[in-house]
């Protein structure tokens, strides 16, 4: 069974990331707050994903 596109988001909230969760939710999308976005995460593998975050940050070190 293929799962949909999972978003890797932090888990820091402000305005525009709770927008971006609640338009990737009504989509139907799967969605994964990260703290500890260094640690890896087994249920994530295989599973296909996306990455939101500003890019000086927590996108570039998770890709």
């Amino acid at each position: 069974m293929q799962h949909p596109v999972t978003l890797l988001i932090p888990e820091k909230t402000d305005v525009e990331s709770d927008q971006i969760v609640l338009a990737w939710q009504q989509c139907g999308g799967e969605l994964r707050r990260l703290g500890r976005y260094w640690v890896k995460d087994e249920q994530l593998r295989g599973r296909n994903i996306a990455i939101y975050g500003n890019q000086e940050t927590s996108a570039e070190v998770i890709s």
